[in-house]
């Protein structure tokens, strides 16, 4: 792990297992990470790697049963939040550490209009009236994109589409101001122009309050445009993590590879360049994995890495990578 003096928020040798009828399902696997105060790091990975498992587990989101959080510590502040009882977690929640959903309706209130919710989060925030709270909804809807914000403040939930519902949220977890915000791929449902207003609208306030950010998305452009450092997962366990441009331009572990590989890059001059794709599938997440879990995708594959799983070692001061072999090279390391 990166270390740092003065972390806002620290993981260490975090594992979650979840038990079900078909097994036990290893969803992280010992991860550590750290994030700084005013910096945003993403989180990126394909769908099941345990990206989401494991920003919810710090909070005591995920169900227990069947979850388990079978060891590890995550300080906040220096706090460890898993070893907090639920009560002790309710100060946490939303007021330091925010929390924006992929699906805006599992955090919505059906019953409650949109006014409601968004000014109760401003009053409690920041103190202030009745009507200048309602005054400020408005002016965050129109930051979001919702025209005739206004009118629109009075609708439920079920009034609005997917992607205003996820516009709605996000300017209710920004109205908090947190300390951090977690924000689960909170643009996938969103076209590109309403998903870069709210990437420069999230850029704005984290430069204006100094909010630290933990970003979870598969979509690397905006990686690109947002993240001061990225971590990159697979099959439960962080293979790759370093700054942003180091990143995209030296990723060292053939998954990050595979993935800056697979996307269409603008400065391609030749039309006959194809898009690559990772062949074969993650490994069951009902094992353990004795030996490295892309070995079975990995063109570089050799025999240690069957047998022995890499270590998260750096590569250099701020660079890591759990990896047996020097991609650049061909040479075990």
């Amino acid at each position: 792990m990166i270390m740092n003096p003065t972390p806002l928020l620290e993981i260490n040798n975090l594992n979650v297992r979840f038990h079900t009828p078909e097994g036990t399902v290893y969803a992280v696997n010992d991860i550590s990470y750290h994030v700084n105060e005013d910096e945003t790091v993403a989180i990126v990975g394909e769908s099941g790697c345990g990206k989401t498992v494991s920003v919810m587990s710090i909070l005591g989101l995920i169900p227990q049963p069947p979850g388990e959080i079978i060891h590890g510590t995550a300080l906040y502040k220096g706090k460890n939040l898993l070893a907090m009882s639920e009560a002790e977690l309710i100060p946490f929640r939303g007021r330091e550490i925010a929390f924006v959903f992929q699906d805006p309706m599992t955090s919505l209130n059906p019953t409650l209009s949109i006014e409601k919710q968004l000014t109760e989060a401003i009053i409690i925030n920041q103190r202030t009236s009745k009507n200048a709270a309602r005054q400020k909804a408005i002016e965050y809807l129109e930051l979001v994109g919702i025209t005739d914000a206004k009118q629109r403040l009075r609708n439920y939930p079920h009034q609005f589409s997917g992607g205003m519902r996820q516009r709605a949220l996000i300017a209710m977890m920004l109205a908090l101001e947190p300390s951090l915000l977690i924000a689960d791929e909170p643009t996938t449902a969103l076209d590109v122009t309403i998903q870069a207003r709210i990437i420069d609208l999230v850029k704005k306030i984290k430069a204006e309050t100094k909010m630290s950010i933990i970003w979870i998305t598969h979509d690397l452009g905006v990686v690109a445009e947002l993240a001061d450092r990225v971590i990159v997962m697979y099959a439960g366990e962080i293979v790759e993590e370093a700054d942003v441009v180091t990143l995209f331009h030296s990723g060292k572990h053939p998954y990050t590879q595979a993935l800056l590989h697979s996307l269409p890059r603008a400065d391609s001059r030749r039309t006959s360049d194809r898009l690559q794709s990772i062949e074969g599938f993650p490994p069951s997440c009902y094992n353990i994995q004795d030996g490295c879990p892309f070995a079975d995708r990995c063109k570089f594959v050799v025999e240690k890495c069957w047998h022995n799983k890499p270590p998260l070692t750096a590569v250099d001061p701020e660079h890591l990578v759990a990896c047996w072999i020097n991609i650049e090279t061909g040479d075990l390391r």
